[in-house]
């Protein structure tokens, strides 16, 4: 894991927000499907020398980011990420009739990454992810909150159960699991500060966000922010994402990114409201790996 995290702070150092992945995706992603085998989900390739020079992450059953360190990239790695996802996708799909289709992010401006995708039979999909930017200044706005509620920090393991309530009713389908999260309270790159709530009068939570700092770049990223769905429209996780914006600055960071679909239009203006910029669209290459039977 601390490989992978230097590989992520790497990449980042060089393609700042138009990486593939922050060290806060990195974490999130490996445990909000509510297991703990990652062995299925992530490859690593070495260098001659034994340093570590790209990982692909699958996200079942259809979806890979790729991460190569900025001096080992080029179309052989890549080539070889792209064989290794696409045997897992057809892995997984087995004996279904459905077709299989595999999508990989290609960025705007990566003309070696989108030549590459298009050379393989990868067509560019019309879905693609904003990716959300904002330095952080010294005025930087206060939260404001409905009359009784609270913003404060996940304090205990205890709280695990709640903060998993509101994150599966804000995303349907989520598989994370209140063990799954205690699991990554426990990992390096987590900090109970940037793990904000906020609580109703009751004391009940009803937005959450989590926020990940990358110490080495200066740069904060938000993922995931969500509100319970009875409890939107009330600036509760604009709260959230000002109050972690702030708390960032705190620990040392220069910027903060966010990522989000370009189809989720309140996102989007949720978090322009916040003072974020978009910078870059991160589209889906879609290749179909075996037809429908």
């Amino acid at each position: 894991m601390a490989r992978m995290h230097e590989l992520v702070v790497e990449a980042w150092r060089v393609r700042g927000p138009r990486s593939a992945l922050h060290v806060g995706d990195l974490y999130w992603r490996l445990y909000r499907r509510g297991d703990c085998d990652f062995s299925q989900r992530v490859r690593l390739w070495e260098d001659a020398s034994g340093s570590l020079a790209g990982l692909a992450l699958f996200e079942p059953p259809d979806g890979c980011d790729m991460v190569l360190r900025p001096s080992c990239g080029g179309q052989v790695l890549q080539e070889a990420m792209l064989d290794w996802a696409e045997s897992e996708c057809l892995r997984l799909h087995g004996d279904s009739t459905a077709a299989a289709k595999l999508a990989v992010g290609g960025f705007e401006g990566d003309p070696e990454r989108t030549k590459l995708l298009l050379c393989h039979g990868y067509v560019r999909s019309d879905h693609g992810y904003l990716h959300m930017w904002r330095s952080l200044p010294a005025n930087l706005p206060a939260a404001v909150l409905p009359a009784g509620s609270t913003c404060r920090s996940v304090t205990s393991e205890d709280e695990a159960e709640w903060r998993v309530a509101v994150h599966r009713a804000t995303f349907a389908g989520s598989k994370m699991t209140a063990d799954a999260y205690r699991r990554m309270m426990g990992c390096a790159g987590y900090l109970a500060e940037l793990d904000i709530v906020v609580a109703g009068p009751d004391g009940a939570f009803v937005a959450v966000g989590n926020c990940w700092l990358d110490q080495d770049n200066a740069v904060g990223e938000f993922e995931p922010v969500g509100c319970h769905p009875e409890y939107r429209r009330k600036g509760l996780a604009k709260a959230v994402v000002l109050e972690g914006l702030k708390r960032l600055q705190r620990l040392g960071g220069a910027g903060a990114v966010v990522y989000t679909s370009d189809s989720n239009i309140a996102a989007k203006r949720l978090y322009e409201s916040c003072g974020f910029d978009v910078v870059s669209t991160d589209f889906d290459y879609v290749k179909v790996l075996c037809e429908a039977k």
